[in-house]
């Protein structure tokens, strides 16, 4: 029976207890199931293999009683005997697909046992295990889970700083999410796709490599405007802005930015409309176009109040304010650069013979 609880982690920080590792409860009853499993295949691996034998013995009695006859006289076409042995590796193939199969559920289902009975054993010291759960996921084909696991192991190596590790399991988490992709396309399940496309841009945004990162937002900038989801393509043109912005191209951000929050006053996301606002008057004051970027932050504000988000509203107007201070500064700055310097009263001219 299918554990409801199978997609979801346990909350490491709510429990102080921790859970002794030696001996281990709840291997025993794995360790059971699994051999369990392990003598069903057997059997049904030998079923098969006897009922494939029995039915080329079959097919080979029944040539040489009934064809052969025939095509000794004459009285019977070729055609027929490849029909005969198409029919056998028609059955053959059937039959291996189905034990492929069966093989697969089993070998996945092991691999979830596995890891749901980590998660539970010892859900206050989940971080020693999180590579194995991040493979034992994958293999059991949860791979959103196993994601999730190679994310949180990369984060820790990062809080650590331990390069040689970070750059293992970023290759890990990579290899992880092509792998995810791959399946979730295969299935035709186009938003997984798009959402795995644009995680891995944030992925290697995080690593610093901006141009790959940009490359992922388009790939998930196409895959949601093929389903028409325009709240995906809202997401994905305001990270394209923001990672612009940081590569120094103000007017690519701005073109983001713009479009973004096209879709989003489409939509009537409040709260995305008032971010969107913010984060292009973030990019015009980058550009210099400061009465630009004024207007944006003061339509930020009002959205962010019709959205009840007090804080974001607080945010919006002291950008809006400190824009007009450092506008206003300088151009005091440039009045009084623009006046004429008052000279210094000229000296009396002497006569000619003081010159000397």
């Amino acid at each position: 029976m299918r554990d409801h609880d199978a997609d979801r982690l346990p909350d490491a920080e709510t429990d102080g207890e921790k859970t002794p590792v030696d001996p281990v409860p709840g291997f025993s009853g794995l360790k059971t199931r699994f051999t369990d499993n392990l003598q069903a295949v057997r059997k049904a691996a030998t079923s098969l293999h006897e009922e494939i034998q029995k039915e080329i013995h079959d097919l080979e009695q029944d040539f040489e009683a009934t064809v052969v006859p025939l095509l000794e006289k004459g009285l019977a076409p070729d055609v027929l005997l490849w029909q005969r042995i198409n029919e056998l590796f028609t059955f053959a193939i059937g039959k291996e697909v189905g034990f492929e199969a069966l093989v697969k559920t089993v070998g996945r289902e092991m691999h979830r046992e596995i890891a749901l009975t980590i998660e539970k054993t010892f859900p206050n010291d989940l971080e020693r295990f999180h590579d194995f759960l991040a493979i034992h996921w994958a293999e059991a084909g949860n791979h959103a889970r196993a994601l999730q696991y190679c994310l949180t192991s990369l984060e820790q190596a990062r809080r650590l700083g331990d390069l040689e590790r970070m750059n293992l399991l970023f290759h890990r988490t990579r290899r992880a999410f092509e792998t995810a992709i791959d399946a979730y396309g295969r299935a035709a399940e186009k938003r997984e796709v798009a959402l795995l496309q644009y995680r891995l841009g944030l992925l290697y945004q995080g690593k610093g490599d901006n141009d790959v990162a940009l490359k992922f937002f388009h790939e998930s900038q196409a895959t949601y405007a093929s389903m028409d989801d325009k709240a995906g393509v809202a997401t994905c043109l305001s990270s394209t802005g923001m990672l612009k912005r940081a590569m120094n191209d103000a007017d690519g951000a701005i073109e983001a930015h713009a479009h973004a929050l096209a879709l989003r006053k489409e939509l009537g996301d409040k709260k995305k409309v008032a971010l969107t606002l913010n984060n292009l008057g973030v990019a015009k004051a980058a550009k210099g176009d400061t009465a630009g970027a004024v207007t944006a932050f003061e339509e930020a504000a009002v959205a962010f109040r019709e959205a009840g988000d007090s804080a974001g509203q607080k945010l919006a107007k002291q950008h809006a304010t400190q824009l007009k201070k450092d506008k206003g500064k300088s151009a005091r700055a440039a009045e009084r650069a623009a006046k004429p310097v008052t000279e210094a009263p000229a000296e009396p001219a002497g006569d000619a013979d003081d010159s000397e």
